[in-house]
């Protein structure tokens, strides 16, 4: 953290500034707080506000939900939504509803582009009890995509209590949708202990 931080200090380029960003995000560093919150609402700068989003939300500081709801609202960049989505479900809004954030993340599972972002924030949400149950009413209503990708997402990160979902999935009337969730539940069955 002290070398990307003195990286920070001395350099002009743009895209080191970024990198070294991006890494604190990523360490979450309570000593950080006030510089996410400051690349949070730095409106020139997409990559800024996606590292400050993605910052704020593994520090997990439930008074930095209302800024990072607004941010969401505001944003119209989509990597940039995803990471504020991100947060906004990290600092406990788990919301569901056709324009909460959950759902944006599970919905962006069906995009070529930007589908791969979603399953690593997924990923790293789903590791929350609270999360994942917030993840289980959706399989009913998921797209092909969205049951292939969540089951992914539960295999990677799910519990015991992961598994009856798998197990229903991997029983789906899409064979390509049972053929990776066979997979998947294989996968979770090998990491649980």
């Amino acid at each position: 953290v002290t070398d990307l931080r003195d990286v920070l200090g001395r350099t002009r380029s743009a895209r080191v500034r970024h990198a070294a960003k991006s890494s604190l995000a990523m360490l979450a560093d309570p000593a950080d707080h006030e510089s996410f919150l400051r690349d949070l609402s730095d409106m020139k700068d997409d990559q800024l506000r996606q590292s400050g989003a993605e910052g704020l939300g593994r520090l997990k500081n439930p008074a930095d939900r209302p800024a990072v709801e607004k941010a969401f609202a505001a944003e119209h960049n989509f990597s940039t939504r995803l990471s504020e989505a991100f947060a906004v479900v990290s600092l406990g809004n788990l919301d569901s509803g056709e324009f909460g954030s959950l759902r944006y993340l599970v919905n962006t599972l069906n995009q070529k582009l930007h589908g791969g972002e979603a399953l690593g924030f997924l990923t790293e949400l789903a590791r929350d009890e609270a999360v994942r149950q917030a993840i289980y009413p959706l399989l009913t209503g998921a797209t092909k995509e969205e049951k292939i990708q969540l089951g992914i997402v539960l295999a990677r990160s799910g519990e015991k209590d992961s598994v009856p979902f798998l197990e229903t999935l991997s029983m789906d009337t899409d064979t390509e949708v049972a053929q990776n969730n066979i997979r998947n539940l294989r996968t979770l069955r090998t990491r649980l202990p």
